[in-house]
């Protein structure tokens, strides 16, 4: 780790923050291509034995909604008939992921990200970071959390710009099946992370 200049923006503080469109544009796109850089990473080549195993690519999905389906059966003391629902809607179509599997921020966002001008010159909070899916990654930045009621992802850039500058660097372009899967996963693990907050905090 290193100390590194720049400012941390906020969801809501991101348009204030970087108020020329075209600036947050470029951020977007910086954005993209460093998560792409990150998700090209040899998982197995980069000897983090704390992370565990690294994963079969067909099993990620399973493994993501059982880790989640857990924490849920655990904290939820009513049960929550829209919760079981999207968890049985992962299960059947777990096999919608990319397969491919790479080192996941996890939490990949404006929030976490120390930017310059319009540029990435950190990223933070690392703590959750895994193998898994790299479309995790991708949907996760997606999260209407991070951008309201604006079309633009993170407030900053629309969905096929992100994606076309991301497939720029990574090479390849995630699947609209794959994107859609994370995405629900995105929300269903959200609520079950918001439960299991509430009750710890009691």
């Amino acid at each position: 780790m290193q100390k590194v200049a720049g400012r941390i923006p906020m969801p809501p503080t991101i348009s204030a923050m970087v108020p020329n469109p075209d600036a947050r544009l470029r951020l977007g796109r910086d954005i993209a291509a460093e998560m792409a850089r990150l998700h090209t990473a040899d998982p197995r080549g980069l000897h983090i034995p704390a992370l565990g195993k690294v994963p079969d690519g067909k099993e990620v999905g399973r493994i993501e909604n059982d880790r989640w389906r857990a924490v849920y059966d655990e904290t939820a003391r009513i049960r929550i008939p829209i919760l079981d629902l999207a968890f049985a809607w992962l299960d059947a179509r777990a096999d919608h992921v990319s397969t491919r599997v790479a080192l996941v921020h996890n939490d990949f966002r404006v929030g976490n990200l120390v930017i310059g001008e319009d540029s990435i010159t950190g990223v933070l909070d690392w703590e959750t970071a895994h193998f898994s899916d790299p479309v995790a990654d991708i949907a996760w930045f997606a999260q209407r959390t991070s951008r309201g009621r604006s079309p633009q992802w993170c407030k900053l850039i629309a969905e096929d710009q992100f994606l076309d500058a991301y497939e720029a660097v990574a090479g390849w372009r995630p699947s609209s099946r794959a994107l859609t899967w994370w995405n629900v996963q995105s929300l269903t693990k959200t609520a079950a992370g918001c439960l299991h907050r509430g009750i710890s905090q009691r």
